[in-house]
């Protein structure tokens, strides 16, 4: 090693140091080595909700989570992060009824 010690060169030693340890990834193209994957579960078309049901259990969910409550800071338009006026026109166009809801 040289007689001069820069920063440079001992950051340097440190990467080769920490390399050697297998610390650090080698540079150079990825190694090939698998993991596991967890696969999906197999789901059929009958199985899945249209997305009309799963947005009315989505803003179901909402609704018992603030008893009912669909404006202000704790309201479920907050909550779904979407304007109080959209998300009655959504519950009219679905058929519910907020008073469902009302604890």
């Amino acid at each position: 090693m040289c007689s001069y010690q820069s920063p440079m060169n001992r950051c340097f030693l440190r990467l080769e140091v920490a390399k050697a340890l297998g610390v650090l990834p080698p540079r150079g193209p990825m190694p090939t080595k698998t993991h596991p994957v967890e696969t999906p579960q197999a789901t059929t078309v009958s199985s899945l909700l249209t997305l009309d049901e799963a947005m009315k259990q989505h803003i179901e969910a909402a609704l018992t989570l603030t008893r009912g409550r669909i404006e202000g800071p704790f309201g479920a338009a907050r909550i779904l992060r979407i304007n109080p006026h959209t998300l009655r026109a959504r519950m009219r166009k679905l058929g519910m009824e907020w008073k469902k809801y009302k604890g």
